[in-house]
């Protein structure tokens, strides 16, 4: 399935992702699934948001930089090796991974994947039963 994330770009320092999350909860935006990462001034908040258009509203008039990108959101058994035969199958087919993060729920994981080539890889996902 595919998605559209939210990232947003905030300085490293105390409080800032607490911030953009309240901001969320203030405007009654839901967040699905998010990851994190950082550099030595900025990170980078990528979220799964229930309602996108108003997250990047409210975000961008609390002034902080925010942009939205494609992503897949793969669905597969929370057992041993299912996202081996899933980053297999996707490597077999020479598709390049920049990210991807992932959540699990009761007996099901989710994997959200962003491939350097993006429409290739909606392509070897279908036709590898992923999506």
């Amino acid at each position: 399935m595919t998605l559209t994330q939210v990232s947003v770009f905030i300085e490293n320092k105390p409080g800032r992702t607490g911030e953009v999350i309240k901001i969320l909860a203030e405007n009654n935006i839901n967040v699905l699934a998010f990851s994190q990462s950082d550099g030595k001034d900025f990170g980078i908040f990528r979220l799964i948001v229930n309602e996108v258009a108003k997250a990047v509203t409210v975000l961008k008039d609390a002034s902080l930089a925010v942009m939205t990108t494609e992503v897949f959101a793969i669905e597969c058994p929370n057992t041993t090796g299912s996202l081996a035969k899933i980053l297999t199958d996707l490597a077999e087919n020479e598709i390049s991974i920049d990210y991807m993060y992932a959540f699990q729920y009761e007996n099901l994981s989710k994997a959200i994947i962003r491939a350097k080539q993006m429409d290739a890889c909606k392509e070897v996902l279908k036709k590898c039963g992923w999506a």
